[in-house]
């Protein structure tokens, strides 16, 4: 099987030859291609070098499926009158928020996503690393949740108290930002990214935002990411970030699995093998080594072990090999190789 067929016979819950590993690097392609940060994602962008680093990174760790740009929280900050820092060797991060003011959510216009940069041309580089990969590996399109999306456009901290004391502000900032990222499926689903869209919601959690809103705001914003895919023939994998495996919030799972999903990427903390057991069977289970502990400390016994452990909770069945979380520069590279090379060790039955 070529990568890409082993991706997606996962995701369809099927067997594959062996267990495929997505990674979704974002930025640790910069440190493959040994590049500064600035010079790929500052201004804008550069969709190239973005794919180069891309695909630079498939090559060196050999996995299943990529993200199809480097790519960052807040990648449209700038576009709306926030502000970014680009660190020489580290991650972009939002210095001042668009939407700092109440009345910066009224004035806010939706960014064209083929036209406005630097948006299009991180889906230039999906289209580039398509091009380049995509009949062979796996090609997907990486959108935060439109609650994640309004904690960074808003600032979390100011978004989080917005649902407690100004609720039609919170509700105007996730509709912006539902809209932002419906625009932005549908570019890159038609541009590239062309197995998959991922969506990822680190805010979009009910540890953060309670089950109820998670249920009135997370889930409905999920299902409009899931009607876009579905336009394009994609399927889609949502990443919330939660114990969802703790009584509290595991009836959120089946929640999200009726909005149309086909993976639901599991967080570090939460247990796997039940996750496999309980859900396995209506849809893929994502997920494995704690990317904050583990892959970023080592050594490389204990992610071995872990890696085997997720292996071993989860099968060979309906099931991707990831880490808790996204990668960034500054993870090493050998760590990450060790993780990957487990999946494949295991998966041929030497490990």
């Amino acid at each position: 099987m070529t990568p890409r067929q082993r991706f997606e016979a996962a995701l369809e819950r099927d067997t594959p030859d062996r267990v495929p590993v997505f990674l979704r690097d974002l930025t640790l392609g910069l440190d493959v291609l040994d590049v500064p940060t600035p010079r790929v994602c500052a201004g804008r962008f550069d969709a190239e070098l973005s794919s180069r680093a891309v695909v630079a990174t498939q090559r060196h760790l050999d996995h299943d499926a990529v993200v199809g740009s480097i790519q960052f929280c807040g990648l449209e900050t700038e576009m709306l009158g926030g502000r970014l820092r680009f660190p020489e060797r580290g991650i972009p991060t939002i210095e001042r928020p668009p939407f700092i003011a109440p009345e910066d959510v009224d004035r806010a216009e939706l960014p064209d996503p083929l036209t406005d940069e630097p948006m299009a041309n991180v889906v230039r580089a999906h289209e580039i690393t398509s091009r380049r990969i995509g009949k062979e590996v796996a090609v997907l399109g990486n959108i935060e949740g439109a609650v994640t999306k309004a904690g960074l456009l808003r600032g979390l901290e100011a978004f989080l108290m917005d649902l407690l004391t100004d609720r039609g502000l919170a509700e105007k900032s996730i509709e912006f930002a539902a809209r932002l990222g419906e625009d932005l499926a549908g570019a890159l689903a038609s541009h590239g990214a062309d197995c998959a869209l991922f969506v990822a919601a680190a805010s979009d959690n009910p540890d953060l935002i309670g089950p109820d809103d998670f249920r009135r705001y997370s889930l409905p914003g999920l299902r409009r990411m899931v009607r876009v895919a579905e336009q394009h023939g994609l399927p889609t994998i949502f990443h919330p970030h939660g114990i969802f495996t703790d009584t509290q919030f595991s009836s959120l799972v089946p929640g999200s699995i009726e909005q149309g999903i086909a993976g639901f990427q599991f967080a570090e903390g939460n247990d796997l093998a039940l996750a496999k057991r309980e859900w396995g069977g209506e849809t893929c289970v994502l997920g494995g080594v704690d990317a904050f502990t583990t892959l970023l400390l080592g050594p490389e016994e204990r992610i071995a072990a872990e890696t085997r452990r997720c292996l071993e909770d989860c099968g060979t069945s309906g099931y991707v090999m990831m880490c808790s979380c996204s990668l960034h520069r500054g993870i090493p590279l050998g760590n990450v190789r060790t993780m990957v090379d487990a999946c494949h060790r295991w998966s041929d039955g030497v490990l």
